[in-house]
C-alpha cells in the first residue's frame, strides 16, 4: 500500500474516533447531569425527612405534654372529689351528732318530769 492509502485511512480512524470520543465525552456529561439531578433530589428529600421527623417529633412531644396534663387534671379532680366527698361526710357526721345530742336533750328533758311527776305523787300521797 502506497503512503497516501495508509494517511488516507488512518485520517478516517482518527476522525471516527474523534467522532466517537465526542460521544462518549456527551454521553459521560449527560449522565453526570443525571446524576446531579438525582442527588439534589435525594438531598431534598432527605431534607424534607428529616423536616417532617422534626415535626413529628414536636407532635409527640406535645402530646406527651398533653397526656400529662389531662392526667395531672384527672388527678386533681379525683382529689378534689376525694376531698369534697370527705367534706360532705364530715357534715353528715356532724349534723348527725347534732340531732342525736338534740334527740337526747329532748328524750332527758321529757323523760325527767315524767320521773318528777310520780316522786311529787309520791310525796303527795306520804302527807
Amino acid at each position: 500500500m502506497s503512503d497516501k492509502k495508509k494517511l488516507e485511512i488512518l485520517k478516517k480512524t482518527l476522525k471516527k474516533s474523534k467522532k466517537e470520543a465526542k460521544k462518549a465525552v456527551e454521553s459521560a456529561q449527560k449522565a453526570t447531569e443525571k446524576a446531579k439531578k438525582a442527588l439534589a433530589k435525594a438531598e431534598a428529600a432527605e431534607a424534607s425527612a428529616q423536616a417532617a421527623k422534626k415535626d413529628l417529633k414536636k407532635t409527640l412531644r406535645a402530646l406527651s405534654e398533653a397526656q400529662a396534663e389531662q392526667a395531672a387534671k384527672k388527678k386533681a379532680s379525683k382529689s378534689s372529689t376525694i376531698k369534697k366527698a370527705k367534706k360532705e361526710t364530715k357534715k353528715k357526721a356532724a349534723i348527725k351528732a347534732a340531732t342525736k345530742k338534740g334527740a337526747a336533750k329532748k328524750s332527758t328533758a321529757k323523760k325527767s318530769p315524767a320521773k318528777k311527776q310520780p316522786a311529787k305523787k309520791a310525796a303527795s300521797k306520804k302527807k
